[in-house]
């Protein structure tokens, strides 16, 4: 039991790292499926990077409903945001909340400053929470899966004969995803 709980709170650190570490939390999300297989069930890995996402989707929000319209008005803010396209986003986010939602789950490495918009916007904190969670549960499921699956297909071609009779990757360790970058 010991060694679940430390991989759960590992994939859920990992997935909430991804706020200020420069990885792509899908990256993530594929890491935590691989490294669920032998050491989690799956749906606890899955709800591990799930409120992983929550958690940082509800930071970026926050920040940006409390901490950027204070910066924006700020000399550097002025000059880092043009007033024009300040407007011109609140106003998309007022007209189109629900896409601007959709569209920031899906936008890798943009979702956190689309998050931190929608949240100066004043969107609906509810709605953002409801919508993001929804929407972030199909994706989380999704990539955690793949990421467990991969894992399971790799053991499986090192474990099955290859067309010569001998096993392709016999006593080769899976690889770790995130040495890949």
């Amino acid at each position: 039991m010991e060694g679940t709980t430390y991989t759960f709170l590992a994939i859920f650190g990992v997935v909430l790292s991804t706020l200020v570490v420069p990885l792509p939390e899908e990256l993530a999300l594929l890491w935590a499926g691989w490294i669920a297989h032998d050491n989690l069930p799956v749906v606890l890995a899955g709800l591990a990077a799930f409120l992983g996402v929550m958690v940082g989707d509800a930071a970026s929000f926050l920040v940006g409903r409390t901490v950027l319209p204070k910066f924006l008005e700020t000399r550097l803010g002025k000059r880092m945001v043009n007033r024009k396209m300040r407007e011109w986003g609140e106003d998309f986010v007022k007209r189109h909340g629900f896409r601007a939602v959709l569209l920031g789950r899906f936008l890798v490495a943009l979702r956190g400053p689309v998050y931190l918009a929608i949240g100066a916007a004043k969107f609906s904190a509810g709605k953002f929470f409801a919508l993001n969670a929804a929407v972030g549960a199909v994706e989380v499921g999704i990539v955690v899966g793949l990421g467990y699956s991969s894992r399971w297909c790799w053991e499986s071609a090192s474990s099955s004969p290859s067309s010569s009779g001998a096993a392709s990757n016999a006593g080769r360790p899976a690889p770790d995803p995130l040495l890949w970058i």
